[in-house]
């Protein structure tokens, strides 16, 4: 045991651990999504398309033998999609026990965030198809992100 003091907050309580985010690009705006939940990050692939899904999600991929549900998050949101299709990434989660990919434009870097300087969004940022799933805002400097409960977001397609 080490006799190093423990840093604790005014109250006494031990601080929260930081969180890992992987911050994604998309629409122009950026978003992080956990870590705990990525499991890789691969070059967008043409998709084969799923009929009657909704307009939101790209289609299938295979991914190293597994096939993968991709929804495409900046199409989600409403934003203006990417010129450079080709250049997109897709970011591989695991919800439960199944895998899907959500595509984004590009991966900008991983930051580690105390949980309890995230604020809450308010209501008239986030849009009633997406307070669902976009969680809280945060600041890295010199980024501003909104965290993705990526559960909540692919809710829709897990059914």
């Amino acid at each position: 045991m080490s006799d190093l003091p423990v840093a604790t907050d005014p109250a006494g309580a031990d601080p929260a651990p930081e969180r890992g985010y992987m911050l994604v690009s998309t629409g122009g705006k950026l978003f992080a999504l956990e870590l705990d939940v990525i499991r890789e990050v691969v070059t967008a692939r043409p998709f084969t398309p799923l009929p009657g899904a909704p307009a939101w999600v790209s289609g299938l991929v295979n991914v190293r033998g597994s096939v993968v549900t991709v929804v495409d998050l900046s199409l989600r949101l409403r934003l203006p999609a990417s010129a450079d299709r080709a250049s997109r990434r897709v970011v591989v989660v695991r919800s439960g026990d199944r895998s899907f990919g959500i595509a984004v434009d590009d991966v900008v870097r991983i930051l580690r965030v105390q949980p309890a300087t995230l604020e809450p969004l308010a209501p008239v940022e986030a849009s009633v198809e997406s307070a669902a799933f976009l969680a809280h805002s945060g600041r890295a400097e010199p980024d501003t992100f909104v965290t993705i409960d990526t559960d909540a977001l692919l809710q829709p397609v897990v059914g």
